[in-house]
């Protein structure tokens, strides 16, 4: 299933940063931006938090409708994550396994006094379910 692409949406505990983005393998990149390695902007505004997804089967189409999302005004894109997500909640709260250690110590949010080492690190593991424990697409 490495063929489907996902645009995505990333937010902050306080909703007031909300990112926008595409991707291959959800669940790695999700990951990614859960660890501090999602890029500047997510890091920043702490946009830790899977708020928002749509599959598609051509990454095209996906970043059409990324480019899409992207332009529109900000309630706009609050009426579609409350469209899936009526309470905004992480959809990826329960993907990884707890208890995850990388070089030995126990991942959260990476800090940028952490060694450069750890940043090669990539996401071995697919999601288990989604939040509310449905199960979710097979991404791996």
């Amino acid at each position: 299933m490495d063929d489907l692409s996902y645009v995505y949406m990333m937010g902050s505990a306080s909703r007031r940063a909300l990112y926008t983005g595409v991707t291959v393998p959800l669940y790695k990149r999700v990951w990614e931006h859960k660890n501090n390695r999602g890029g500047y902007f997510t890091s920043k505004y702490k946009c830790y938090r899977l708020v928002y997804f749509e599959t598609f089967t051509n990454v095209k189409t996906a970043i059409a409708r990324e480019k899409e999302i992207k332009g529109w005004r900000r309630e706009k894109k609050n009426k579609l994550v409350e469209s899936m997500n009526p309470e905004w909640k992480d959809l990826a709260a329960d993907w990884y396994p707890d208890g995850l250690l990388l070089d030995g110590k126990p991942v959260g949010p990476i800090n940028s006094t952490r060694s450069l080492r750890a940043t090669r690190a990539l996401c071995p593991f697919p999601p288990k379910s989604g939040a509310n424990g449905a199960q979710k697409h097979a991404l791996a």
